[in-house]
């Protein structure tokens, strides 16, 4: 029989021969968020490292996913490594075409899975619906390394690729956890929704388990927005690395309350009984939504210094035609001298952009401490990602957590952690009260 290879060349293979093949599986995506550059300030036109030009589509290597090779007779399921995307395997006795079903189904190096699944429910008591997958009829080896895309740049794998990628990018210290995720496609109402708190969604991470749902109506798609998509992965990941510890309990953070009682600011900060990067909120609010900024903006950068800033710069969109500055609020267009952040914070119509709300002021906290320039004394060590995890499981462990006390008992965790003295008292505040968190 003939088999392609790349090139177009073709090679003979004789009846009965054994393949020794490897196959690379890829995924084809196009996302909705990337590349919307800083808009003013130091960093201005600054973008993300990771997938900046998938707007206009990209492919990524399908890390750890799951995959069946059949014929008539013979089937063996494998998961690609990892590390690339790619499994050996061979067969004896065939010289024929193979099916291959690609599942949306991946795994890392700590046995962690993230699966994409067909049911609508917001339960997580046990592993939800099916798993979605694409078959692949009439493969024919090569008899060296082959490539696979699959995924037609659909929406629902690209969810699968981003969460496959943030997997990738962050599970240090995580263990043999799953992240189930769904698409909420309104049942008919048309309203949708993404979270990682609805229903029982975070009800059984002590079981090692977090559902997840992404918005899919046709006004509110929300299944190409990496960030977004990173972001619902970060509240699982936070809360699993805190839910197999020993006293953790199932459920949302303590006090997590969005309904802000109290004044605003000058500007007239937006408020409302759901919780936006523009608005004020209660610190349980805040330190929830900003560790999952923080998850997501982490998987879309690397924390390398600019050459023209001398700064950790970094990008994160969430919503609009720019993304937010992890260095400045306000798009950029605040110094990151100044202070005191969340005075800035105003309405979206009031012409000063997002990002200038306290949830915004979190994330750019966590992401200075994690960064840490050393630009104040000579403290230049820096938190690696699973010290950031630590950091939320310490403060959710502290105990007493109530709607406005979050930042109190994250300094209580942080000097838990037995990190460098300087990093976990002097720089945790400094950034903190650069930020304005510190209250």
């Amino acid at each position: 029989m003939l088999a392609a290879l790349s090139g177009g060349a073709w090679l003979l293979l004789p009846a009965g021969q054994a393949h020794a093949e490897r196959l690379c599986v890829k995924w084809e995506i196009r996302t909705e968020d990337s590349g919307m550059g800083i808009q003013a300030g130091p960093n201005a036109g600054g973008t993300e490292d990771k997938y900046a030009g998938a707007n206009a589509g990209a492919t990524a290597s399908a890390l750890g996913v799951r995959v069946r090779i059949s014929r008539p007779g013979w089937a063996q399921t494998y998961d690609t490594a990892p590390g690339s995307g790619c499994v050996d395997w061979s067969d004896s006795s065939w010289s024929g075409d193979y099916d291959v079903r690609v599942y949306g189904y991946q795994t890392d190096a700590n046995d962690n899975v993230v699966r994409i699944h067909d049911s609508q429910s917001d339960s997580c008591a046990v592993a939800p619906g099916a798993t979605y997958s694409l078959l692949i009829q009439d493969y024919t080896p090569s008899g060296g390394t082959d490539v696979m895309k699959v995924g037609d740049e659909i929406g629902r794998w690209t969810t699968q690729a981003m969460l496959g990628y943030g997997l990738y990018r962050y599970h240090d210290g995580v263990h043999d956890k799953t992240i189930h995720a769904g698409f909420d496609e309104g049942n008919g109402d048309g309203q949708c929704n993404s979270s990682a708190h609805d229903g029982t969604l975070n009800s059984f991470i002590t079981s090692g388990r977090h559902c997840v749902q992404y918005s899919d109506c046709a006004a509110d798609d929300d299944r190409r927005k990496k960030f977004l998509v990173g972001h619902e992965f970060g509240h699982a990941l936070t809360a699993l690395h805190y839910g197999d510890k020993a006293g953790a309990t199932n459920g949302d953070e303590p006090g997590a309350d969005s309904g802000w009682l109290g004044i605003t600011d000058d500007n007239s900060c937006a408020n409302s009984s759901v919780y936006d990067i523009t608005d004020v909120e209660w610190s349980s609010i805040a330190f929830r939504e900003g560790f999952a900024h923080f998850v997501s903006a982490k998987i879309f950068n690397d924390r390398e210094k600019s050459a023209s800033t001398g700064l950790y710069e970094g990008a994160f969109h969430w919503g609009g035609s720019h993304s937010q500055d992890l260095q400045r609020p306000n798009r950029g267009q605040v110094s990151a001298s100044d202070n005191r952040y969340d005075d800035l914070c105003c309405a979206s119509t009031s012409g000063c952009g997002t990002g200038t709300g306290v949830i915004g002021d979190w994330m750019r906290f966590l992401w200075d401490w994690y960064a840490n320039e050393g630009f104040l004394g000579s403290c230049t060590q820096q938190p690696t990602k699973l010290n950031m995890l630590w950091l939320y499981t310490r403060t959710r462990q502290e105990g007493g957590l109530l709607r406005n006390n979050y930042f109190q008992k994250l300094q209580d965790g942080a000097d838990a952690m037995n990190l460098p003295t300087c990093l976990e008292d002097g720089m945790l505040d400094i950034h903190a009260a650069l930020n304005g968190v510190d209250q």
